[in-house]
């Protein structure tokens, strides 16, 4: 028994809307009740990955909420938000520590996070400031990291995502000049490849904790603001969420159809002629 001839093409080509992710952990590294078929992990309605320093790792948030991300996974609890950060990370760094998780041939939760997000934050650039790195070579970074996973994705078959930066919290009085022509050339989009659609500049010195870099528990509080407005504004329920659900009736019905079709053929064989 053979399977039907429209059920292949049907498969293959939800395949090619959930293709499979070689080099990427085959079990969910944040939620093991949520694997799917195909390498595929849907864990949310939405899922991002915010990207970045301490300020994303929610360093001088006295109230332990983990900053504005912990925050945004309480105010959106139907969507898996990941983050890959590390304090005192420059983008230049960021870029090269995402270059070689991306490249390692083993299982790695980053490349996981980033292969089922729907949406990416970059949010890195502040430690810049200490590096004598001119404004627009850390504009340039963010960019070549926004490039960098760019071409991951896509290299997988992977094209309903979308990557935006933020800008920098330029509240700083000592190093203001730098962080806002940072910001200028960010919200200014020229340069290509690189869209900036959610803003830090809202926040006031006096919402940033003494050492004039991390905010305090109000102020994480106004960054969740800001991205949850650009949640409500920007974001869509997952596409791949809903269309990398349908290979489990495909691929149920197509091992059913050969199961019953083995044992039909085991039959005819084991018959008394």
């Amino acid at each position: 028994m053979m399977l039907p001839v429209f059920l292949v093409p049907f498969i293959i080509g939800i395949r090619g809307l959930c293709p499979v992710l070689s080099n990427v952990c085959d079990t969910d590294s944040y939620n093991t009740t949520n694997a799917e078929p195909f390498g595929f992990h849907v864990a949310g309605e939405h899922n991002v990955t915010v990207i970045g320093d301490s300020i994303v790792v929610g360093e001088g948030d006295g109230e332990a909420q983990r900053g504005f991300v912990g925050r945004l996974r309480a105010r959106f609890p139907s969507f898996q938000i990941n983050e890959i950060s590390q304090p005192g990370i420059t983008s230049w760094e960021m870029f090269d520590l995402l270059a070689s998780r991306l490249s390692a041939p083993a299982c790695d939760p980053a490349k996981e996070a980033l292969v089922r997000s729907d949406t990416i934050v970059i949010a890195v650039g502040t430690n810049d400031i200490w590096s004598g790195n001119a404004p627009v070579s850390t504009v340039r970074q963010i960019r070549d990291i926004a490039e960098l996973l760019r071409g991951y994705l896509r290299a997988r078959g992977l094209f309903d995502f979308s990557i935006s930066a933020a800008t920098l919290i330029s509240a700083n009085s000592e190093h203001e000049k730098w962080l806002r022509q940072v910001n200028i050339l960010l919200r200014a989009n020229t340069i290509v490849g690189l869209k900036t659609d959610i803003s830090f500049e809202p926040l006031r010195e006096t919402s940033l904790s003494p050492d004039k870099v991390h905010p305090t528990s109000h102020g994480y509080e106004i960054l969740a603001d800001t991205v949850s407005y650009y949640f409500v504004t920007h974001l869509k329920p997952s596409a791949r969420a809903v269309s990398c659900r349908i290979p489990v009736i495909a691929e149920s019905l197509s091992s059913r159809l050969l199961f019953i079709s083995q044992k039909i053929t085991a039959q005819n064989v084991a018959a008394p002629h």
